[in-house]
């Protein structure tokens, strides 16, 4: 996969306990999923269909790296997708809907799958190595005990 310019390209949203399914309908709209793509995330018996919501996680993620725009938590809760479509317009003076917005960015998953297949690739090759299964390996705690007040003056605001 080609390295996207800013944190990760299929970072499906992390959310905090307690955080409710509205919450999580709003956020799928805000990323630009429609009113019936909406729907049909949140019509399970699991409260939403994780899949579903990770392709919208993905377009969504990808405007944020196509435009160059930080994606972290912290930053992209402020953006919605009719704040990127009015950004491009402002830059560039092509006229993008937001629907145009999100069309593109699944374009541009599509172009990735197209070209990983002239590598080579599979559906097969699409799935989580099996280390990230494996027990991970418990190490003893660095001794902190030489760390002086003076070493993280630092740290101290004035």
């Amino acid at each position: 996969m080609p390295p996207w310019p800013h944190l990760c390209h299929l970072w499906i949203t992390l959310v905090p306990p307690g955080v409710t399914l509205d919450k999580f309908r709003q956020h799928a709209k805000r990323m630009g999923a429609s009113a019936e793509a909406v729907t049909r995330i949140f019509y399970s018996p699991y409260g939403f269909n994780v899949g579903r919501l990770t392709r919208y996680s993905e377009d969504w993620y990808t405007v944020f790296s196509s435009l160059g725009v930080c994606n972290r938590a912290m930053v992209n809760r402020f953006y919605h997708i009719d704040t990127f479509s009015d950004l491009f317009t402002s830059a560039t003076g092509i006229r993008k809907s937001p629907e145009e917005m999100m069309i593109a960015a699944e374009r541009a998953w599509n172009l990735l799958r197209v070209l990983n297949k002239r590598e080579g690739f599979s559906r097969q090759d699409d799935c989580v190595p099996d280390q990230w299964f494996a027990p991970k390996e418990v190490r003893e705690r660095k001794d902190t005990s030489r760390i002086t007040s003076s070493s993280t003056s630092y740290l101290r605001r004035p």
